[in-house]
Formats: structure tokens, sequence, C-alpha cells
């Protein structure tokens, strides 16, 4: 522990952890913001499938419907949810999600599928999938 070598060693290592953290920094980003994308894609593509169903069904308005169940931590995080609930009761009969799914499959299905799914670019790509050493290097500098 005192020597020169040791020094050298010590000090390589921490700029070694300096640079998987700044790397790491950036993959976390990149995948929030790929994560981001993709959410509002298939958003969208459900509004859309959606519009889709209710016109072929002349229906005006369509809703979003979750079940409030009590496994909620607390009657805070209850009364939390039922604030946010929009829809307190509906006829089943009217209720077109698995329809909706099946558009929505069908035109992903349609755009290629799983291999239609890319990250962004072929860089970000690269590196969230494989983040491997050297790409660790090469984030370093």
């Amino acid at each position: 522990p005192g020597s020169s070598d040791h020094k050298t060693r010590s000090d390589e290592l921490t700029e070694m952890r300096i640079g998987f953290q700044v790397w790491a920094g950036v993959q976390d980003r990149r995948l929030k913001e790929w994560h981001k994308q993709w959410m509002f894609k298939i958003y969208t593509d459900l509004a859309a499938g959606a519009g889709k169903v209710a016109a072929e069904r002349g229906i005006d308005l369509v809703l979003i419907r979750e079940d409030v169940t009590q496994d909620a931590a607390d009657s805070s995080e209850l009364v939390q949810r039922l604030l946010l609930q929009k829809v307190l009761y509906y006829d089943g009969k009217l209720d077109i999600t698995d329809r909706v799914l099946a558009v929505a499959n069908e035109g992903f299905l349609k755009r290629g599928g799983p291999d239609s799914i890319k990250f962004g670019s072929a860089e970000v790509d690269d590196k969230l999938r494989l983040g491997t050493g050297a790409q660790m290097a090469d984030a370093k500098r």
C-alpha cells in the first residue's frame, strides 16, 4: 500500500470507476429516452386503434376504465386511486378493449413486429444492447 505502483493502480481504478459512472449515466438517460418514445408510440397506436374500433361501431366517446382494488398501501394511496377514476360504472357490452388490442397488434405486425423495434440510432442500439467494456472505455474518452 505505500508504493508508487499501488498509487498508480489506485488512480487507474478511480479513473475507471469515474468512467463507468459516466457511461452508466449516459446509458440510463438513453434508455429512459427510448422508453419515453416507445410509451408514447404505444399510446398513440392504442388511441388510433380505439378511434378505428369506435368508428366501426358508431361510438362517439371512448374512456379508459381501471378497476380499483384494495391493495393500496394506505388510505391516502387508495383515495388517490379513487380520485383518478374517470368512469364509475359501465355496461360490459360497451367494452372494446379486446378489439382495440387486436387492431393495435395487427398494425404492429404489419410494420414488421418485433423486428421493427429500434432503439434509435445504431450507436444507441449497440450500446444499450451490448454494454461491453470497450464501450465503457469509449465513453470515458
